[in-house]
């Protein structure tokens, strides 16, 4: 570039790359377009130019100089040419600039690369030629195909190829839009989008009427009028310490859920798993360090599958495929097995089709529900005999201490 020299360019004999990878705030710009205003064609910092294909110049560096020039009503701007390299040359010398600024827009820089795909370069010839890995490449690629224009062109502010990565797995433009203009409207952090588009990436087709009367009116049931009596059934502490969980699980649920629009899209996929087989149902409430988790397991047929859904404070997960070879005897003598688990109390009982076990210890309390079809008759008595030697520890230890 030892021929390059200072010239003066019309505006109108420029050629401005197409969705040019750099990218300003407004804000930036209208800084920019000040600063200019206030120096002066004469003092403003020259734009680098090479020849284009078709006899005009092309703007390697100096894109939003050449719109605030545009802006300020100039004829012409002041140019380094440098004649020897072509509008290729330029583009990549003006994306490693760009980059060591850390100005880049992701999805421009995907368009660019998609470019070079449609020249023939393969993915590994393109990292080399813009001297990135392979992986910066793919990830590009993939937010520029399923980010229209329509939606990144409207957006006021920079996200990283990481939110943007994220977005780009929603396929409705609306959706997409919301969440880039939320993440940056409210400074989210890249879980926090990750958790939004996970809750709305999820199928909502199928309604089941009054569901969510019927979810709230079972955990929490209503008491009888004149009902003042305080006598204990023999399944009745089981069954009001789990009420006591369900209540505090949904309340805790959507208290610590960041995007309260998104409230009626959990309940519509809660309706999806109702309207299957659910076999199995595990409820986990952790206590660690003051904090509570929840998390909540749940295992269904549907179409002759398994599947399974993972629901918590942190994640929702629906439809995993699950082997055929699950048996939900095993997951339930994991939960049991006493390696991991150090029981304060295990009580189990039998309502309707339902196996329940509910087990507590010091900082857990695990609520464990399994059909009656989902265990044959020798499984079943595997479970009951596990129980019982379980609770038989469990006392011993209790009388032991108590006798110190």
């Amino acid at each position: 570039m030892t021929n390059s020299r200072l010239i003066w360019i019309d505006l109108d004999n420029l050629v401005l790359m197409e969705d040019n990878p750099n990218e300003m705030t407004p804000e930036e710009f209208q800084q920019l377009v000040e600063e200019m205003a206030i120096q002066g064609p004469e003092k403003t910092m020259p734009i680098e130019v090479c020849y284009s294909y078709d006899g005009r110049y092309f703007v390697g560096d100096g894109y939003h100089r050449v719109k605030a020039a545009e802006k300020l009503g100039w004829k012409k701007i002041r140019a380094v040419l440098y004649p020897e390299l072509t509008p290729e040359d330029m583009k990549v010398l003006s994306f490693k600039r760009n980059r060591t600024r850390g100005t880049l827009n992701p999805i421009k820089e995907g368009l660019l690369f998609l470019k070079e795909q449609e020249n023939g370069l393969t993915i590994k010839k393109i990292a080399k030629k813009y001297n990135v890995t392979e992986d910066y490449i793919k990830k590009r690629i993939i937010v520029a195909r399923n980010i229209p224009r329509e939606v990144w062109s409207k957006i006021e502010g920079r996200l990283g190829v990481g939110y943007w990565y994220e977005i780009a797995r929603l396929k409705d433009p609306k959706k997409q839009y919301w969440i880039a203009k939320k993440a940056i409207n409210e400074c989210l952090s890249k879980r926090e989008v990750k958790q939004l588009v996970d809750y709305l990436s999820l199928p909502t087709s199928v309604e089941i009427p009054d569901f969510t009367q019927d979810f709230l009116s079972h955990i929490s049931p209503r008491k009888r009028k004149g009902d003042t009596s305080r006598s204990i059934s023999p399944d009745s502490t089981m069954g009001k310490l789990k009420r006591e969980v369900e209540v505090n699980v949904v309340k805790e649920f959507f208290e610590k859920v960041a995007f309260l629009e998104v409230a009626e899209v959990f309940l519509n996929n809660l309706k999806n798993i109702v309207k299957s087989e659910v076999f199995l149902k595990h409820l986990e409430y952790y206590i660690i360090f003051r904090r509570k988790l929840l998390k909540s397991t749940i295992l269904y047929k549907r179409s002759g599958s398994l599947y399974r859904a993972v629901i918590s404070d942190r994640e929702l997960k629906i439809d995993m495929k699950v082997s055929k070879k699950f048996r939900a005897i095993h997951y339930a003598l994991k939960i049991l097995d006493p390696q991991i688990q150090s029981f304060e109390s295990v009580d189990w009982s039998r309502e309707g089709k339902w196996f329940k076990i509910l087990v507590k210890n010091f900082d857990k309390l695990d609520f464990l529900q399994i059909a009656s079809d989902a265990l044959t008759e020798d499984e079943l008595k595997l479970l009951e005999d596990k129980l019982i030697s379980i609770k038989n520890l469990v006392e011993k230890r209790v009388i032991k201490i108590s006798s110190k």
